[in-house]
């Protein structure tokens, strides 16, 4: 075990002094990669449908197939309309009927005409269409598509514009609409105030002020990537869309700050295994000069006693010579 976490360690080192080496050319390649990315996640399909990630075996998915299959509507809205006169409600009617990809719009006239009064209809009809205390009537659009497919989200739009101002569609198509139009306008506003209020704090709190940017300028073109590889599937699904920017700025932000703190730590680390260093060289240093200081005194007091002894030793010949000289003439004056 120790063996292998040492050969890790040492993989990761080379690793990384491999990236910090190419880091110039790492970035440029980063910066390469975001083109066909950006292209990726424009031109990929966004899919609202909910119902065609559910697997087919469900209730639902047949429910929905054999809508389409052998009745070949595949989704519904309801539409109310209040204070507007029958013969302007059958003319809108008619008009949303020519709206691609709806079947048909189901109301009173399409069953009897206006000619006959609905009051001959039952009562269980009539007021299922009509409701005399709100002044309003109900109609039943019918799709040739599936419920969130781009077909029937693009025809709930143009039904809207085709109906006057106190016509209101509902029902789950309108509602994945209207959810898709929210998607795309709110979310780039929510990354935005998220990006902004995220550069305040760390602005705040962090110790450099350019390290912010960066994790910013990161997480940003990690989000291109995440998106744009997408294309490869063909579509992405518009809660992928919606939250990978949020989660990716919330998740990545803190492994940013983890790196940074570790970063500075090791650096932190090698000044001090430095200054550790340089305080020993200088010891060895100033020891060194002191034995050299140490050696030149002791050869100093060598010199300086071999010159003492030199001198006794003259001093001592020349007094022998000056006795023996004495003693001489001592003699011959004896003599």
């Amino acid at each position: 075990m120790q063996k292998n976490k040492k050969g890790e360690v040492i993989r990761m080192k080379k690793f990384g002094q491999k990236v910090v080496k190419y880091r110039v050319l790492i970035f440029v390649i980063s910066l390469l990669l975001l083109i066909p990315s950006a292209f990726g996640f424009i031109t990929t399909r966004i899919n609202y449908d909910i119902l065609s990630y559910l697997p087919q075996d469900m209730e639902t998915m047949k429910g929905q197939d054999i809508l389409l299959d052998e009745f070949g509507t595949g989704a519904f809205s309801l539409c109310v309309v209040e204070g507007m006169d029958e013969k302007d409600i059958s003319a809108m009617r008619k008009d949303m009927e020519k709206v691609e990809h709806v079947k048909s719009v189901i109301w009173y006239d399409s069953i009897a005409g206006l000619t006959v009064p609905m009051d001959v209809l039952p009562n269980d009809i009539r007021e299922f269409f009509n409701n005399k205390d709100a002044d309003s009537t109900l109609m039943i659009v019918l799709y040739d598509s599936s419920m969130s497919s781009d077909e029937t989200m693009d025809a709930v739009k143009e039904l809207r514009k085709v109906a006057s101002k106190d016509c209101y569609i509902s029902g789950m198509s309108s509602v994945v609409t209207d959810i898709k139009d929210l998607v795309m306008h709110e979310i780039p506003i929510y990354v935005i105030i998220a990006a902004i209020l995220s550069l305040i704090i760390l602005q705040l709190t962090m110790d450099s002020a350019a390290a912010p940017l960066f994790f910013l300028l990161g997480i940003g073109m990690a989000i291109v990537y995440n998106l744009g590889t997408n294309f490869i599937q063909g579509e992405m699904s518009y809660l992928t869309e919606a939250l990978t920017a949020v989660l990716q700025l919330a998740v990545t932000m803190d492994y940013s700050i983890f790196l940074w703190h570790s970063y500075k730590e090791k650096k932190e680390e090698k000044k001090s295994k430095s200054e550790e260093v340089n305080q020993t060289e200088k010891k060895k240093e100033t020891q060194t000069e002191m034995s050299d200081k140490s050696s030149a005194a002791d050869a100093d007091d060598s010199s300086v006693t071999t010159s003492a002894q030199d001198a006794q030793e003259e001093l001592t010949e020349v007094a022998e010579t000056a006795a023996e000289d004495s003693w001489e003439d001592s003699a011959d004056g004896w003599d």
